[in-house]
């Protein structure tokens, strides 16, 4: 099970600060990890600190789990899922949906990260949830689909607004490391559209990875897509395109 403690990363006067660390590593041993795979996940979390820290606009929060969050906060969350989803996803806002994620209790059993500007205003946002997984309550088909993914946790309310550049990229860094570090968890599974899908793309995740088209009748006629990823290659990926990347491209021109 998740267990989820407080880590932000503060802005206050402009200056970046860095809370410690706090949280437990894999409930896998030790011993299990080579230790090139240490060496890599260090590097990973490093860069990632630093990216984060750069981003003097805003702070990032989490992990949180639904359960242990203040009725203000999540309420906060919802409306700001809800401005988005009024107008780009309003099925989103249905009665049957809010059955899903009532029966399934999606919010409570959740992790969440999010992300606020220095007003406090909230402008970005997403969960990470364990099975039932939403996709169980749309069709049968995607139920079975998730039994293979018992050891991934499901993706899902992933918004960050445009007026907000780069919070996207950084809240997904923000959040997936944790996962990645702190739990047992293989990888993430998101049950998305054509954009998102090629948004996880830019982030090593390939065709071999990509699953469907699949259908929902009662959502818009448009077809949805299942992507998985295991978080060690998008560790790999994010180490070499973000890390190493420039040092590797002056050393083919040296």
């Amino acid at each position: 099970m998740l267990n989820p403690q407080l880590h932000e990363v503060n802005v206050q006067n402009d200056e970046p600060r860095i809370e410690p660390y706090i949280g437990r590593w894999s409930e896998r041993p030790i011993a299990e990890y080579k230790p090139q795979s240490l060496i890599m996940k260090a590097t990973v979390l490093a860069g990632i600190r630093v990216l984060i820290a750069l981003d003097f606009k805003h702070t990032y929060h989490g992990p949180i789990k639904g359960s242990e969050m203040s009725k203000e906060l999540l309420a906060k969350i919802i409306e700001f899922r809800n401005s988005v989803y009024k107008d780009q996803c309003p099925y989103l806002q249905s009665e049957r949906q809010l059955k899903i994620d009532e029966d399934f209790r999606l919010d409570a059993r959740s992790t969440h990260f999010y992300a606020t500007d220095r007003s406090g205003k909230i402008v970005g946002c997403l969960r990470y949830t364990e099975r039932p997984y939403e996709i169980e309550g749309l069709t049968e088909e995607l139920s079975g689909v998730a039994s293979d993914y018992e050891d991934y946790l499901e993706i899902s309310r992933y918004i960050a607004l445009k007026s907000a550049p780069f919070v996207s990229e950084r809240l997904l860094f923000f959040s997936g490391s944790w996962i990645w570090t702190q739990t047992r968890y293989r990888g993430m599974i998101a049950f998305c559209r054509e954009k998102l899908k090629e948004h996880y793309r830019r982030y090593g995740v390939t065709d071999d990875y990509i699953d469907g088209p699949f259908f929902v009748k009662w959502r818009q006629p448009k077809p949805y897509f299942i992507v998985t990823a295991d978080f060690d290659q998008i560790g790999s990926f994010i180490r070499e395109k973000y890390l190493l990347g420039n040092l590797s491209w002056k050393s083919k021109k040296a």
